[in-house]
């Protein structure tokens, strides 16, 4: 039997600490997004710690799935860029149902009618350019700029395999009536670079492309930095990305996913979000600096159960047409 000394000096150590003080978040969301996040956590919640595992969103799920498949699922709770995946996730019983303290001031359109996922964040994905060397007509104002011979081998996009968010934006064009599979043979052809988002966007800001397909908070984020960077809203729409968080069923501490949830959703961690140049989901948390209301935007239609039926196939096909 353990002294009360020996007890005290292994507590101190942090030998034999309970697992139930750490959550595990699985997560494809931006590194600095991260790390701020675990920092605000924290302080919010003394005796917690948040570890995270950060990934593209194809590897974030590889993993939970081989997780779930092997009887031991390591992480309380999923954050990534496709809507889409969670609606797969929830029919096959990985998602555990939640009625956040917070739910009541998420609108309905930004979360699961049946309460096991939020939008967490909301993402745009747009048209990026390079300030210095593109002005006056150059700007472009539509998707087909993409494909434009002024820009060729000077347009940047990433994959569908490697993020999430542009997977929804690859499955809105491919179902736009004016867009279709062609879209992407024309950019294809027009010399486009694949990269991660940000390596597109990183590009961009040095010149090395003048156009690229990034996200929203990325551009003004960097152009805040001062980067010569700036992005357009194309007059097709943008592609509204948001960025769901749901509590895993398996998940071994679940009253510590709940409590990382809630904080996502609360006016604090909104808050901590906006200050990245993320686009909150409350009302009463401001938007960043610059950014008008969503309400009046106009977003291409995303058809959420065909990109949740066919995300494999998008991968593949886009995959076969860009090697």
């Amino acid at each position: 039997m353990l002294s009360a000394t020996v007890v005290m000096l292994m507590l101190l150590c942090g030998v034999g600490a309970s697992a139930a003080s750490n959550v595990t978040l699985y997560t494809s969301v931006p590194q600095p997004i991260v790390d701020a996040i675990i920092i605000a956590f924290e302080a919010a919640n003394p005796g917690l710690k948040l570890q995270a595992y950060r990934a593209s969103t194809s590897n974030v799920l590889a993993k939970l799935m081989a997780e779930h498949e092997g009887g031991r699922v390591t992480a309380d709770v999923i954050w990534v860029a496709d809507a889409a995946v969670y609606e797969n996730l929830k029919d096959q019983g990985i998602l555990q149902r939640y009625e956040s303290t917070h739910a009541k001031l998420i609108p309905a359109v930004y979360k699961d009618a049946d309460l096991y996922y939020y939008h967490a964040r909301l993402t745009n994905v747009v048209i990026g350019y390079n300030t210095r060397f593109i002005k006056g007509d150059l700007i472009p104002t539509s998707w087909h700029d993409l494909a434009n011979p002024k820009f060729r081998n000077k347009i940047g996009l990433s994959t569908p395999e490697r993020s999430g968010a542009f997977l929804v934006a690859a499955s809105a064009l491919v179902n736009h009536p004016e867009f279709g599979w062609s879209f992407f043979e024309k950019t294809h052809a027009n010399g486009a670079v694949y990269d991660s988002n940000n390596g597109v966007l990183q590009k961009v800001a040095t010149g090395e492309l003048l156009l690229g397909v990034v996200l929203d908070f990325q551009v003004r984020e960097m152009k805040e930095q001062g980067s010569p960077v700036d992005y357009v809203w194309p007059k097709e729409g943008a592609v509204l990305a948001p960025s769901p968080v749901a509590i895993l069923a398996k998940g071994p501490n679940q009253a510590g996913a709940r409590t990382l949830v809630d904080f996502l959703l609360s006016k604090e961690g909104q808050s901590k979000l906006a200050e990245l140049s993320v686009i909150p989901v409350r009302a009463d948390v401001p938007a960043p600096q610059g950014v008008s209301s969503l309400q009046d935007a106009v977003h291409m239609k995303v058809d959420w159960a065909w990109t949740a039926a066919n995300q494999a196939t998008l991968i593949q096909r886009f995959n076969a047409l860009t090697q």
